[in-house]
């Protein structure tokens, strides 16, 4: 890692392995919910309830002998930590690959995408040489939209794979394919404000480095606002990404995606998800002053 987000961001991977490992020793989801809400800090539960989902996850598929708890954990107090829960799904598929469609298809049709999302993450921060150097997407996740929620994933991870570090992170971003830019800069978006650790002068670079991106990176903040006023633990991190992005404060950001959530198609050549997430993106590509993002800097011009 580098910048000075490094020391934060641990934290946060600290509090998914504190999650992971509750999951291990807790002897019901009940035991495990005590444990999450009274051991693990507000600002940074959604990371445990991730590495619980993970654990849990691994524990049904490992030991299909015991009953399973997946159902149940995300039913119950996970439920408000919808949109993580679903990444830390995903890094168990990541993990244990046997049986994946069968395990994706049993997911909430609408969050599923999350779960691709998260093996996005993980590929890109457990194996960056493939995923980030030589921008490899395994065959698994090489058709359809599963490319495309991929690296969303590869796009948060390099939040992390760069500790904070805009300059770096744009820089990589401008490294691949211009056909995965929008997704990637989505991703960074999501994880610049919900995991945060950087100074608003940061933020405002990176608005900069994003150039005609900066849609994908409003809609990323906005999901991270919706996982957050959702789950009740919004932080003054993600009230500077609001702002400097969005214009906009946390509950009118979650309020916007609920919004534009409404009457998503349950068939069509693209998912529900992406329907909802184009959606969000035109609110800002259209919206008035829209046309002086383009004026930013261009990803492309982004020294290598």
């Amino acid at each position: 890692m580098e910048g000075p987000a490094r020391q934060h961001l641990e934290t946060s991977a600290t509090a998914f392995v504190d999650g992971y490992n509750g999951a291990l020793e807790a002897a019901s989801v009940g035991a495990l919910e005590a444990f999450l809400e009274s051991e693990i800090e507000p600002s940074r539960r959604g990371f445990a309830y991730e590495g619980a989902a993970m654990a849990v996850a691994l524990q049904d598929w490992t030991q299909p002998w015991r009953k399973a708890r997946l159902p149940k954990y995300m039913s119950g107090r996970a439920a408000g930590h919808v949109y993580i829960v679903h990444v830390g799904v995903g890094w168990a598929i990541a993990r244990f690959p046997f049986g994946r469609e069968r395990r994706w298809l049993a997911l909430e049709p609408l969050y599923r995408w999350l779960a691709l999302d998260g093996c996005g993450f993980h590929e890109a921060f457990f194996r960056p040489q493939p995923t980030v150097v030589r921008q490899q997407v395994p065959a698994a996740y090489q058709q359809g939209y599963a490319r495309k929620a991929f690296d969303q994933g590869v796009g948060r991870a390099l939040w992390f794979y760069h500790g904070g570090g805009v300059e770096g992170v744009a820089r990589t971003v401008s490294g691949f394919p211009a056909e995965r830019w929008n997704d990637l800069w989505s991703g960074v978006g999501l994880a610049s404000a919900y995991a945060g650790g950087v100074s608003q002068a940061d933020l405002e670079r990176l608005s900069e480095l994003a150039g005609e991106h900066r849609a994908a990176v409003a809609q990323g903040v906005v999901f991270a606002a919706k996982a957050r006023v959702l789950a009740g633990n919004p932080t003054p991190q993600l009230e500077l990404a609001c702002r400097v992005f969005l214009d906009l404060e946390p509950a009118a950001a979650a309020a916007l995606s609920d919004r534009l959530g409404l009457d998503l198609p349950t068939e069509g050549p693209e998912p529900a998800y992406e329907v909802w997430r184009q959606r969000i993106q035109r609110n800002f590509t259209e919206r008035e002053g829209a046309a002086e993002w383009s004026t930013g800097r261009a990803l492309s011009s982004v020294t290598r």
